[in-house]
């Protein structure tokens, strides 16, 4: 499976927007960065769409989705804070 990957938006060193596109789903991903207390945190905002997934399965496939970003989060905190 091919997947295309876009650099859509930068606003150093605030945000970095990127869109995600395979042959089954569209995946816009923008990360913000902002100072809190002594370190500084990261909100990512996803939002995806299916073209291939039958409508019955977008519920099952996008809790799925939730599910990999919180834990890629997670990873990345851990590394983050080692």
């Amino acid at each position: 499976m091919e997947l295309t990957l876009e650099h859509t938006q930068l606003q150093r060193p605030e945000k970095l927007t990127l869109r995600e596109e395979d042959e089954a789903s569209i995946f816009d991903v923008e990360y913000r960065l902002e100072r809190s207390g002594a370190g500084t945190r990261i909100t990512q905002i996803s939002d995806f769409e299916w073209k291939k997934l039958p409508r019955v399965l977008h519920a099952t496939f996008a809790r799925g989705v939730r599910r990999d970003v919180r834990a890629q989060l997670r990873l990345l905190k851990q590394v983050v804070e080692s």
